[in-house]
C-alpha cells in the first residue's frame, strides 16, 4: 500500500469519525431543551404585587402531605435496621449501611428510654451536640425510633459561645445532653447554669477525668459513656427494633434546630428553635429521591462521602440539615455512607473510597479542582485543549465520560483521583457566597473533567433542609440556585423597602414566600417569632427577608 493510499485511508476514517461525532453531538443531550427552557411549573396567583406560584416539575400541582419515597422516617429506618447484614463497618468503621449500626441504635434508644422513663412524652428532648457525624447520626436515629425529640445547633456540632448553649438549655429545659468527650467541660459549664439538666451522654475513647467526674457529682449530673454502651451492645440481647419503636404521628415534633433568626443580627435575642415534625423530615427526605431523573435515582449501589467538620466549616445552617436528609435518603435506599475524618484530606478519602455521591461545600470543590490541576495529566501537553473540549461538551448539554478526550487523556486522572465512579455532587451554597465568577469556573472544571453532575443547592432550616437546587442537565455558567424542591412551592412578592418589584424588567424580583408539607410552621416555644413569619391563613411563610429574581426559564 503506497503512502497516498494510507493518507487517504486515514483522512476517510477521520471524516467518518467527525461525521458520527457531529451527528451524535447534534442529537444527544442529557436533558431535552424544552425542559431547560421551562424548569419550573407555574401556577396563577390573583393577588396584587405577587408573581406566580412556582413548583418543581415533579409536583406540578399543590404538594400533598404524603411523602412519595418513604411514608415516615421511623417506619423506614425500622425496616432497614431490622434487616440482616454482612456489610457491617468496613474501612476502619466509617463505611456504614443503615442496618450495620442497628445494635448501636438499639442500645442508645434503650439507654434514653431508661433515663427519661418518668418524663411526659412531649418533653422528651435530647440535645445532640456531638462532633463525630456518625455518633450524631446514631443517636438521632435512636430519637426518631424511640419517641424522643432531638435538639441541634445549626451552625456547628456545638455552639462556639457558651452563652448560646446556656440559652438553648434554658429554652428547651433539656434533661439529657449528648456531647463529644472533648466538649465535656463545656457541657459541665452549662450544667452549672441549668436548672433542668440531669444527664450528660459522652461519646469518645478518652476517659472522663477524676476532676470532671467529681465536678459532675457536685452538680448532681450523671455522666454516661455511650461508647461503652455501644461496645457492649454487640453481645447484648435486646428486642428487635421493630418491636420497640414508639408510634408517632406525622405532625408530632421530631427535631428542634436552633439558629439565629436574622442573617444580620447574631445575638441571643435573635436565637430561635425551628420546630420540625416527622412529616417535615419525611417529605424532605423523599423529595431528594424523587427529583432525580429515573436513571439517576439513589440506590443500594451508591456510596456517599460526607465531608468532615473541618471541610464543612463554611456550610450555613440549612446546609447541615440538608446533609442529614441526604444521609437519610442514601441509607433508606440501601446505600452506604462514609463520614470523612478531620485528619484525612477529602481528596484522599475520595480516591480511597471511590464514591458515587458526594456532599460538598465550596471549599471541597476548590480542593478537588486543585487536585485536578496538580495531577500529572493536567501538566501534560494538550490539557488546555482537552479542558476546552470537555467544557464545550457541557455547553452543548452533555456531562459524561465517553468522549475521545476521556478515552485517551483523562481515564488515568479520573481513576487516580475519584475512582472513576463519582456521578453526582450536591454543592451546598450560601446566600452570602462571594466571587461568583470564580466559583462557576471551578464548577465547570470539576464537571467537565470528572464527568459528574454538580447540583448547586440552597438550603434553609425552615424547609427541613434543601430549598432550591439546580437540575440535572443545566450546565449554564450563570449564577442561580435552580428550582424549588419537590417538597414545597414558592412565590415572590413586592419588596418596596429594597426596590424589588414583580413588575421589574427583564425579570420579576421580590421577597420569597414558601409553603408546603416540608415547611416548618412554628418556632419552639416562641409565639412572637412564629407570628412574624406566618403571612396568612393559607400557609405562606416568610424566608427571613430573603429576596430573589425569577429568570425566564423558571430558575431563581
Amino acid at each position: 500500500m503506497d503512502q497516498t493510499s494510507v493518507i487517504l485511508g486515514v483522512a476517510a476514517i477521520a471524516l467518518l469519525a467527525k461525521y458520527r461525532n457531529d451527528k451524535f453531538r447534534s442529537e444527544v443531550k442529557d436533558v431535552h431543551t424544552i425542559i431547560l427552557r421551562n424548569q419550573s411549573s407555574l401556577g396563577q396567583t390573583r393577588n396584587r404585587g405577587e408573581w406566580a406560584v412556582l413548583r418543581n416539575r415533579e409536583t406540578p400541582v399543590p404538594t400533598k402531605d404524603i411523602p412519595q419515597f418513604i411514608s415516615s422516617l421511623k417506619d423506614a429506618f425500622s425496616v432497614q435496621l431490622s434487616r440482616s447484614s454482612s456489610q457491617s463497618g468496613q474501612l476502619d468503621g466509617v463505611y456504614i449501611t443503615a442496618n450495620s449500626f442497628a445494635p448501636h441504635v438499639s442500645a442508645i434508644g434503650h439507654t434514653l428510654t431508661q433515663l427519661l422513663a418518668t418524663v411526659e412524652k412531649g418533653n422528651k428532648l435530647v440535645g445532640i451536640f456531638v462532633r463525630d457525624k456518625r455518633d450524631a447520626l446514631e443517636i438521632d436515629i435512636a430519637c426518631h425510633l424511640f419517641g424522643f425529640v432531638s435538639v441541634w445547633w445549626s451552625e456547628s456540632a456545638i455552639p462556639h459561645h457558651q452563652d448560646v448553649l446556656d440559652k438553648i438549655l434554658e429554652i428547651t429545659e433539656l434533661q439529657v445532653l449528648a456531647v463529644s468527650v472533648s466538649d465535656l467541660d463545656v457541657a459541665l459549664d452549662s450544667a452549672s447554669e441549668s436548672k433542668s439538666l440531669q444527664h450528660i451522654l459522652v461519646f469518645g475513647k478518652s476517659p472522663v477525668s477524676k476532676f470532671q467526674a467529681d465536678r459532675a457529682n457536685s452538680l448532681k449530673i450523671k455522666i454516661t459513656n455511650l461508647d461503652l454502651i455501644r461496645s457492649n451492645s454487640e453481645n447484648a440481647t435486646l428486642l428487635p427494633i421493630a418491636d420497640r419503636i414508639v408510634k408517632q404521628e406525622g405532625e408530632e415534633l421530631a427535631s428542634v434546630v436552633f439558629k439565629y433568626g436574622s442573617l444580620e443580627k447574631r445575638s441571643l435575642s435573635q436565637l430561635v428553635g425551628v420546630s420540625l415534625t416527622h412529616l417535615n423530615l419525611s417529605v424532605s427526605t423523599s423529595a431528594l429521591y424523587i427529583t432525580l431523573p429515573r436513571n439517576r435515582k439513589i440506590s443500594e449501589d451508591d456510596i456517599l462521602v460526607v465531608p468532615s467538620s473541618r471541610e464543612d466549616s463554611n456550610f450555613d445552617s440549612g446546609a447541615r440539615l440538608f446533609e442529614r436528609t441526604l444521609v437519610y435518603a442514601v441509607l433508606l435506599a440501601g446505600g452506604k455512607v462514609v463520614f470523612a475524618k478531620d485528619e484525612t484530606p477529602i481528596v484522599q478519602i475520595i480516591a480511597e473510597i471511590k464514591p458515587t455521591l458526594l456532599h460538598s461545600s465550596s471549599k471541597t470543590l476548590h480542593e478537588i479542582a486543585k487536585a485536578i490541576e496538580d495531577h500529572q495529566t493536567a501538566k501534560g501537553w494538550g490539557f488546555t485543549k482537552v479542558k476546552a473540549g470537555k467544557i464545550l461538551e457541557l455547553r452543548e448539554g452533555r456531562c459524561w465520560t465517553g468522549t475521545i478526550w476521556d478515552r485517551y487523556f483523562l481515564t488515568g486522572l479520573q481513576k487516580d483521583l475519584f475512582g472513576g465512579r463519582l456521578r453526582c455532587i450536591w454543592n451546598s451554597t450560601s446566600a452570602t457566597d462571594g466571587n461568583v465568577s470564580h466559583e462557576l469556573k471551578v464548577i465547570d472544571l470539576v464537571r467537565a473533567i470528572v464527568g459528574s453532575q454538580i447540583l448547586k443547592t440552597f438550603s434553609h432550616v425552615e424547609t427541613s433542609g434543601i430549598a432550591f437546587s439546580t437540575i440535572v442537565g443545566d450546565y449554564d455558567a450563570i449564577n442561580h440556585v435552580g428550582v424549588p424542591s419537590a417538597n414545597f412551592e414558592y412565590k415572590i412578592v413586592d419588596k418596596p423597602s429594597r426596590q424589588y418589584f414583580v413588575s421589574d424588567s427583564p425579570n420579576p424580583r421580590g421577597e420569597l414566600r414558601i409553603r408546603g408539607p416540608a415547611v416548618s410552621k412554628a418556632y419552639f416555644k416562641d409565639k412572637t417569632a412564629t407570628a412574624a413569619i406566618v403571612v396568612d391563613n393559607e400557609g405562606w411563610i416568610r424566608m427571613n427577608g430573603i429576596a430573589g429574581e425569577v429568570r425566564a426559564n423558571g430558575t431563581l
